[in-house]
C-alpha cells in the first residue's frame, strides 16, 4: 500500500507540476489586480497546509497552535523593519531564527505528549504568543502594524518571488517526506513503541519535523504579511489555522499532494462563499462535519482507494 501510495503521489504530482507551470508562469498576463493577490493569498495558504501536514499528517499529532508562527515570524520582521535599520535579508534571516527558537522550545516540552494533550498544551503556546501581540502597544495590539513593504506597482514581481520561494519550499517538503527521515516520522505514527524498541530516538525526530514544519509555516506568514501590508494577533491565533487544517482534510493529511489539492479547492469556494454572505461559518463547519464522518481520508485516500480496487 505505502509503495502504491508513492508512486501514486509521484505520478500525480509529475502532472500536477507540469500542469501548474503552464497555468501559472503566465497568468499575471490574463488576471485582474484583485484576482492576482488572491492568487498569491491562496498559493501562501496551500504552504501553510503543506508545513502543517508534517506535523498533523506525517507525524500524527494535532498542532492547534501552529498558527503562532504563521504570525511569529511576521511580527518579527515588522518589528524589525520599524524599530531598526538592520539590511532587509538580514531581518528575514532573524525572523525566521526567532521561529525555529520557539519551535524548539515548544517540541522539547510538547512532544513527549501526544492526542489531544499534544494539541492542548500546542494550543496554549500559540495562544500565549497571539495574547502577547495583543497586549503588546509596541506592536499595535489589538490594531495590530501596518507597514507597506511592496506597493501595488510591485505585485506582479511580488506574484513571482512568492511562486519561486513556495516551489522551492514545497520541493525541500517533497524531498524530506520521501527521505529516510520522512519515512522514520511515519514509522512512529504508524507504531512508536516498535520504532523505539528498534533504536529510533523518537523524542529527537519528532523535534525535528516540529522545528521544520515550524519553519516553513513561518515562511508563509511573512510572505502573506508583506502581501496585505499588515500583520495583526489573529494571524497567530487558532482562527489562522482554520483554512489550512480544513483542506488538508478536504485533500487528505498523510499525502504530500492531499493539501495542496484540498486547500486550492476549499479557499476558492470559501473565497467566493464569504464574498457572498456572511455565513460563511456554516459552510466550513457543515465541510468539516461530512469530511469526518464519510470521507475520514479525504480526497487522496478516496482515489488511492478506488485505483487500488
Amino acid at each position: 500500500m505505502e509503495g502504491f501510495k508513492i508512486i501514486f503521489d509521484r505520478r500525480l504530482l509529475t502532472l500536477i507540476i507540469l500542469v501548474l507551470a503552464i497555468i501559472l508562469i503566465p497568468l499575471p498576463q490574463f488576471v485582474s489586480l484583485y484576482l492576482l493577490i488572491h492568487i498569491i493569498d491562496t498559493i501562501l495558504i496551500i504552504l501553510f497546509a503543506v508545513s502543517f501536514n508534517l506535523v498533523y499528517g506525517y507525524m500524527g499529532e494535532l498542532p492547534l497552535g501552529h498558527a503562532c508562527f504563521f504570525g511569529l515570524g511576521a511580527y518579527t520582521m515588522f518589528l524589525l523593519v520599524r524599530y531598526t535599520e538592520i539590511n532587509f535579508a538580514l531581518v528575514l534571516l532573524i525572523s525566521l531564527c526567532v521561529v525555529a527558537a520557539y519551535a524548539a522550545f515548544v517540541a522539547s516540552l510538547i512532544v513527549r505528549l501526544s492526542g489531544i494533550y499534544f494539541a492542548l498544551c500546542s494550543l496554549a503556546f500559540g495562544e500565549f504568543i497571539a495574547i502577547l501581540f495583543w497586549s503588546l502597544r509596541e506592536a499595535g495590539g489589538d490594531v495590530g502594524m501596518h507597514l507597506s513593504i511592496i506597493t501595488i506597482h510591485d505585485m506582479v514581481i511580488f506574484y513571482y518571488i512568492t511562486l519561486a520561494v513556495v516551489a522551492v519550499s514545497l520541493v525541500i517538503i517533497y524531498k524530506i517526506v520521501n527521505s529516510p527521515f520522512g519515512l522514520t516520522i511515519q514509522s512512529i505514527r504508524d507504531n512508536e513503541v516498535r520504532s523505539r524498541s528498534v533504536g529510533v530516538n523518537v523524542l529527537r525526530y519528532k523535534k525535528i519535523n516540529f522545528i521544520i514544519s515550524a519553519l516553513f509555516t513561518g515562511v508563509a506568514g511573512i510572505l502573506y504579511s508583506i502581501l496585505f501590508s499588515i500583520v495583526h494577533p489573529r494571524f497567530c491565533s487558532w482562527a489562522m489555522l482554520l483554512n489550512p487544517l480544513v483542506g488538508t482534510l478536504l485533500g487528505g493529511a498523510g499525502s504530500f499532494i492531499g493539501p495542496i489539492i484540498g486547500t486550492a479547492l476549499y479557499y476558492q469556494v470559501y473565497w467566493i462563499i464569504s464574498e457572498n454572505t456572511i455565513y460563511w461559518q456554516y459552510f466550513t463547519g457543515g465541510l468539516i462535519m461530512v469530511l469526518v464522518l464519510f470521507f475520514p481520508q479525504g480526497i487522496m485516500g478516496y482515489l488511492e482507494r478506488k485505483l487500488k480496487r
